[in-house]
């Protein structure tokens, strides 16, 4: 029942280690002191720098609620012009 480091985070649940698979759960799941970075379950969102609600391909990332900037809709030809969209 001992080992010789002290790094996991939260010995009551199994779940929640430094080898830990970030999900969306409101935990640090991978004791790196940040709760939901890069979930396994979350979605993916595309810039929207232009605000037309078409994002860039180009630009995403995963996340457990939509950041602010970022649709779901990847689709937009021209990221910087809010009159041209698919």
């Amino acid at each position: 029942g001992y080992v010789t480091n002290a790094n996991d985070c939260d010995d009551t649940d199994s779940n929640v280690n430094p080898n830990g698979i970030e999900i969306c759960d409101g935990l640090d799941n991978n004791c790196n002191n940040l709760v939901d970075e890069n979930p396994t379950n979350g979605a993916t969102y595309y810039q929207d720098l232009d605000g037309d609600g078409f994002g860039n391909p180009d630009i995403s990332v995963v996340a457990c609620t939509q950041p602010v900037g970022y649709v779901l809709d990847n689709t937009d030809p021209n990221d910087t012009d809010p009159n041209v969209t698919p």
